[in-house]
């Protein structure tokens, strides 16, 4: 046990390894934590998947593309998912009277109510999404408490959190989203060949203007049935859909007409990284309404995809929806083309005029690349949090 007091607890609201995008966020904001503080360890607080913990631990820093060794992970393994977030919390506490950290980070609701209010702890609990009954009022106890610094992922959920909890409060922090700098923009010459030596491209590939990329899940408010009518429209283009559930990937499949639309079904995360670079255009058709798996929460008034971060840093130009949370980030002909977000013959006239303006290709995709380099990765997130910690 390290009994550094200068330590961080991470208490995660995740299952590591698993395909959510709440894990990849935790183990990307971690490693860049323990890349800028380098004396201190990051002890992350999760549910693991899998049951042998020397297997966890080697899985997790191959998946997540893990770099510093000073993470250390305080897990438990079940079967079951019912109430991890409580058991996660019960590892917190009993950990907390024996390392005595100085620094406690939380997207877990229920540790951060108890360290809040019963410990009077100084803690950072960091929000994405707008909770609902019970759990609602737990969230609001939490704003108000005066031990703690908030952080959310984009002005307007600040907004609807202040609205929420009738609490106008100067300690939260807007901090959107991050992406890695694992990607890197790849030279057009070689963005098919290299797709192709992967098997994602069969024979036909040189016949297509374009090949433009989607990843992400296929629930709904994503957008796939405007990839599907954009398909339709441009046979001439070539659309390759990365992620999706059984259930939801066969679903698309079972429905799909077009020849040019192709479902490759999840990939790894590692797998994603090489990817994105890849394409000729990017695709975020986010819908007015965007829900989660389970469909009980609606995040497209507030959301901060890491998507578009990643999106960024791969240097291909995006083509967005243009909800105002987006916005936020992206900004229409410099950083992306931003298109009426159910309107299929807006997508279709943004891809066309990116296919036929080299100037705004070339100018979109460098704009974007500034952009990401400069705000938007973890390094620059992580530091941003630790300053949160010294200045309060």
């Amino acid at each position: 046990m390290h009994l550094n007091k200068n330590n961080f607890f991470y208490i995660s609201p995740s299952i590591l390894p698993s395909r959510s995008a709440n894990a990849v966020h935790v183990m990307k904001q971690c490693d860049a934590l323990a890349n800028i503080s380098k004396e201190k360890s990051i002890y992350i607080f999760a549910k693991r998947s899998i049951r042998d913990k020397s297997l966890f631990r080697e899985s997790v820093i191959k998946k997540y593309s893990i770099k510093s060794n000073n993470i250390i992970f305080i897990t438990y393994y079940s079967k079951f998912e019912f109430f991890y977030n409580g058991i996660i919390t019960i590892l917190v506490l009993y950990n907390f009277f024996i390392l005595k950290p100085k620094y406690i980070i939380s997207r877990n609701l229920y540790a951060s109510f108890i360290f809040s209010i019963f410990f009077k702890q100084k803690t950072i609990f960091e929000i994405h999404t707008l909770e609902y009954g019970f759990r609602k009022k737990i969230q609001a106890s939490i704003i108000r408490s005066p031990n703690i610094q908030i952080i959310v992922i984009s002005n307007t959920l600040k907004t609807y959190l202040e609205n929420a909890t009738n609490c106008k409060s100067f300690d939260i922090h807007v901090l959107h989203d991050a992406g890695t700098d694992e990607i890197s923009p790849v030279n057009k010459s070689i963005k098919r060949k290299t797709l192709s030596d992967l098997g994602y491209l069969d024979d036909n590939f040189k016949n297509y203007k374009f090949i433009v990329g989607y990843f992400g899940h296929l629930y709904e408010g994503r957008g796939i049935n405007i990839i599907e009518e954009i398909a339709c429209k441009l046979p001439d283009y070539l659309f390759l859909i990365f992620g999706g559930t059984n259930n939801d990937l066969q679903r698309c499949i079972g429905s799909n007409t077009s020849v040019n639309l192709q479902f490759k079904g999840f990939v790894d995360y590692s797998e994603v990284l090489k990817l994105i670079p890849l394409f000729d255009v990017l695709l975020m058709p986010y819908q007015n309404n965007v829900f989660l798996s389970n469909k009980s929460y609606d995040t497209a008034k507030w959301m901060s995809p890491m998507k578009m971060f990643e999106y960024l840093a791969s240097g291909v130009p995006i083509i967005s929806s243009d909800l105002p949370v987006l916005k936020e980030v992206l900004e229409h002909q410099k950083t992306a083309l931003l298109v009426e977000s159910n309107n299929s013959n807006s997508w279709v006239n943004a891809i066309e005029l990116l296919y036929s303006d080299n100037v705004l290709y070339k100018s979109i995709s460098k704009n974007a690349l500034i952009l990401f380099k400069e705000r938007f990765t973890w390094d620059k997130r992580a530091q941003e949090i630790i300053n949160i910690f010294e200045n309060n």
